[in-house]
């Protein structure tokens, strides 16, 4: 971006400027001459050098196979592409996708057989158990050939990065964030529901607020 600003620094575009602060006279005279080309030239350098806003979606797993809730691990803020792997999970959720993304689900072993997949601005639950992965591509700046299906594979995985407890999807989840998830979803198993919030909270778990907007597949 600063290249842009030392090409209209070192411009005679650029002192006319600094003389006069009525820009709006300056531009309608730069309409006529080379500066004015210049500085759009400079405008869309700038925006093609701004950093692309981050996009993540959660991607949750439960030992239920009939519906999202109970325990289970967390893959929070996942990037788009990356396959959150699990062993055997239940069933599956993935929520803060946009209208143009989707998510997918999986068997056969961490993103191989994909099994059901669903887009738009819900929270996707998938039932039936023998889940192995999960993941969400990004279709909104597509500009690839539709018959190009490049941009739906996984290019990394993650193992899970947290633990959580839901008890309806409406109460929201407990999110943990850790790095020792297997370490703390063999301690979570150990207690009563009534007292998992509890656990979770003393341990420095946040609420995901819940969702009565839900889609099973």
């Amino acid at each position: 971006m600063s290249s842009g600003f030392n090409i209209l620094r070192k411009s005679k575009c650029f002192k006319p400027l600094l003389k006069n602060w009525s820009l709006h006279q300056q531009i309608a005279n730069m309409k006529k001459t080379t500066c004015f080309k210049l500085l759009l030239v400079i405008a869309a350098l700038v925006v093609t050098t701004l950093p692309a806003a981050v996009e993540a979606v959660d991607i949750q797993g439960f030992d239920n196979s009939a519906a999202c809730t109970g325990t289970g691990y967390t893959f929070p803020g996942i990037a788009q592409r990356t396959c959150a792997a699990f062993t055997n999970e239940g069933s599956i959720l993935i929520r803060d996708l946009s209208s143009c993304q989707t998510g997918r689900a999986y068997r056969n072993g961490g993103c191989t057989t994909e099994v059901g997949n669903g887009n738009g601005p819900t929270v996707w639950c998938f039932v039936g158990g023998s889940y192995t992965g999960a993941a969400w591509f990004n279709n909104c700046r597509r500009r690839r050939l539709q018959a190009d299906n490049s941009h739906e594979s996984c290019t990394s995985t993650s193992a899970p990065n947290g633990v959580h407890y839901t008890e309806h999807l409406s109460k929201g989840s407990w999110i943990l964030h850790s790095d020792n998830a297997t370490e703390l979803m063999a301690e979570l198993k150990k207690i009563v529901d009534e007292e998992k919030v509890n656990w979770l909270k003393a341990r420095g778990a946040y609420l995901i607020p819940g969702s009565d907007t839900i889609e099973y597949v």
